[in-house]
């Protein structure tokens, strides 16, 4: 009969002392999880301007890459259409039909 209540007494005790462990864990992420929702309805009126901002950039690296990136494309494309002209004119030229 001393040996069962000493093993509850053990098993009380260990709990116990599992709570007083736990204890500053839970406070912890409790804190963390209020300042995680109060930071969330901080944050949440400044979201649109930033999401604008944003837009607004990368509306202008759209506009400048298609800026800089139009006229070798253009060139390119006129080099091909000669090429293709050229070739299309000797091949008639020499009777070949390709």
């Amino acid at each position: 009969m001393a040996i069962s209540l000493w093993r509850d007494v053990a098993a009380i005790l260990l709990i116990i002392e599992l709570m007083i462990v736990a204890l500053p864990f839970f406070f912890l992420f409790y804190v963390a999880l209020k300042g995680m929702l109060s930071f969330n309805r901080f944050m949440r009126g400044f979201m649109p301007q930033v999401r604008g901002i944003f837009l607004s950039i990368q509306h202008g690296t759209g506009k400048a890459a298609g800026a800089v990136t139009a006229p070798v494309i253009a060139i390119h494309s006129y080099k091909a259409f000669g090429l293709g002209l050229i070739q299309g004119t000797l091949s008639v030229v020499k009777g070949r039909s390709g």
